[in-house]
């Protein structure tokens, strides 16, 4: 059987990954329950479409892991992202304190502090993903013709862009 002898067929493919990260937030500029701090379990799935290598492969998996852990996982997997306008980072920098030393459970301890320059929502928390992951994908393999980022904040929540 031949598998790609079939010219009529579009040999762009759309490959997808995903990754989960424990992240906790809350949201300025809002009156919602999401105003207090609270965690989620944040599903982080990116889509790539590209065209067929050679070797039979669009993109390998492995570097689509890659660039998910280093630019998604690594930064945000247990840790608490605010927004830069959060009155707790104003709070901390009053005090000379740094916000993750501020928010350590213990004595001389630290909390992981990813401090954003946009509120931290699902939206935008896309949207930064989609940029980096881009860049990064795009690099290591230049037939990435697009990147779709998903984002779940929740397992009935999520923005896509």
């Amino acid at each position: 059987m031949k598998l790609l002898q079939v010219p009529e067929l579009d040999h762009t493919i759309v490959v997808s990954k995903t990754i989960t990260t424990e992240t906790a937030h809350r949201l300025t500029n809002y009156a919602g329950k999401c105003a207090h701090i609270h965690g989620h379990s944040w599903q982080w799935t990116v889509k790539v479409r590209c065209g067929l290598m050679s070797n039979g492969l669009a993109i390998d998996f492995g570097d689509i892991k890659q660039v998910l852990n280093s630019r998604i996982h690594d930064l945000f997997d247990h840790a608490i992202v605010l927004h830069e306008l959060d009155p707790l980072v104003g709070y901390a920098s009053d005090l000379g304190m740094e916000i993750g030393a501020m928010l350590a459970p213990i004595p001389g301890g630290e909390t992981r502090v990813v401090v954003v320059d946009a509120n931290p929502t699902s939206e935008n928390m896309a949207l930064y993903a989609k940029k980096v992951l881009w860049e990064d994908l795009r690099t290591r393999n230049p037939s990435v013709a697009s990147v779709k980022v998903i984002v779940n904040e929740t397992c009935t929540s999520a923005a896509e862009v």
